[in-house]
């Protein structure tokens, strides 16, 4: 479901009386929200194959995500079951902004991170999906830090900054509601976890 979207579409095509018979088409959306998630800028080709058609291709979607970018290919088949497959990548994407949507509050988060994300499926709900992804934290500030961590910052010779992380990088499946960390890195001055 997309909500919140203006924009503009344009396309150039056929339809035979029965179905469509190859269409082809820009998309510029100014903002939509996906899943409670903020896009801007949203933007792309699309076409509809004569000889596939009830599947929409976005062969090179782009568009803003919380400051960085978002990007990659999508494929919709629309039918009795609606099947879909894509493959984004994010970069430079603002810890600061994603965690104010996406945390609870009093998580404190700064840098930039990059993404990547494979997902396909088919039906209305999430239990057809899968799929799976990487995140990447290469420079960053995690904080809320205790008072004990802050102390062997200290024994370590460096300035206690409440911060716990500052690199992660994780790795993660997706299969229907559930999503399954398989590697998780967290870097830090006074610790560092992996597992």
């Amino acid at each position: 479901r997309l909500e919140g979207v203006t924009g503009e579409v344009a396309c150039r095509g056929l339809h035979n009386g029965a179905q469509l018979d190859g269409v082809t088409g820009n998309l510029m959306l100014k903002q939509a929200t996906v899943l409670r998630q903020p896009l801007q800028n949203l933007h792309g080709k699309f076409h509809v194959a004569r000889e596939a058609p009830d599947v929409l291709r976005l062969p090179g979607l782009r568009g803003e995500w919380f400051g960085g970018e978002v990007y990659g290919p999508l494929r919709m088949e629309f039918g009795p079951t609606p099947r879909y497959e894509l493959r984004l990548s994010a970069a430079n994407v603002k810890l600061e902004e994603l965690a104010r949507q996406n945390l609870p509050p009093g998580v404190q988060v700064s840098g930039t991170a990059s993404a990547e994300l494979y997902l396909s499926g088919q039906g209305g709900d999430l239990t057809g999906m899968i799929g799976g992804g990487t995140i990447d934290v290469p420079s960053g500030k995690m904080y809320n830090l205790p008072v004990l961590l802050d102390l062997l910052k200290v024994l370590g010779l460096r300035w206690p900054d409440r911060t716990a992380f500052e690199e992660g990088r994780a790795q993660f499946e997706i299969k229907g509601p559930r999503v399954t960390f398989k590697k998780l890195d967290l870097f830090g001055n006074a610790i560092s976890l992996r597992g």
